[in-house]
């Protein structure tokens, strides 16, 4: 055998072991490929169980909620039940931030608070993303519980907040038709006819703030 068979035979053995090893390194990456397939496979069966678990808990509770909402509408309209507490208890849910309660309450008062206190609405008092500031101008603007004075430096003036009277009978008729009224929209209650209504109170609006920030 000559010397060159030799070194050709030589090197097609080396080529024949870097193929070898390159369908070793395939095969691994293949299984290691498989593998990853299956747990995937695994976690999506898992996920979906979790997902029908979890929509079956949900049309439950919504079963549940609206059985809740039924007896809620039996209870309020076969007795005299506070409307404020319940109002309470269900804004967390239907009314998170309030502002149901505030479009009513500017039904009621007639309070406009961007108009009644623009210098705050140009300081930016009322752009929170609840209504809790707005319900605290407008009962203020409706009762009687503002007071104005000069901002420092300039020829402005701003509205300063007093206390409610919470015991005015005026305010406690005004709570009660509001929470009333409120549960009402939200459809806790059933709305009750225009002959059935009564009137709500007028509240006694306080002189509007006529400056502006410029």
């Amino acid at each position: 055998m000559k010397f060159s068979d030799v070194l050709y035979g030589i090197r097609h053995c080396t080529r024949l072991r870097g193929v070898d090893n390159e369908m070793k390194n395939l095969q691994a990456e293949v299984s290691y490929a498989m593998e990853k397939i299956e747990q995937m496979k695994n976690a999506e069966w898992d996920l979906t169980i979790k997902l029908e678990d979890a929509l079956t808990h949900l049309e439950r509770d919504s079963q549940q909620l609206a059985l809740c909402g039924e007896a809620l509408k039996d209870v309020c309209d076969s007795s005299k039940v506070d409307a404020e507490p319940l109002y309470d208890l269900v804004a967390p849910y239907l009314d998170p931030e309030g502002w149901t309660r505030y479009q009513i309450a500017k039904e009621l008062t007639g309070v406009n608070v961007y108009s009644d206190f623009y210098t705050e609405d140009n300081l930016g008092y009322f752009e929170g993303d609840t209504a809790t500031v707005h319900m605290r101008y407008l009962e203020a603007s409706a009762f009687r519980a503002v007071e104005y004075e000069i901002m420092p430096n300039t020829c402005y003036e701003r509205a300063v907040l007093g206390e409610v009277d919470c015991n005015a009978p005026s305010y406690l008729e005004y709570r009660e038709k509001l929470h009333q009224r409120t549960l009402e929209k939200l459809g806790c209650v059933k709305e009750k006819q225009p002959q059935d209504r009564a009137e709500p109170p007028t509240p006694t609006k306080t002189k509007k703030n006529t400056k502006e920030v410029r």
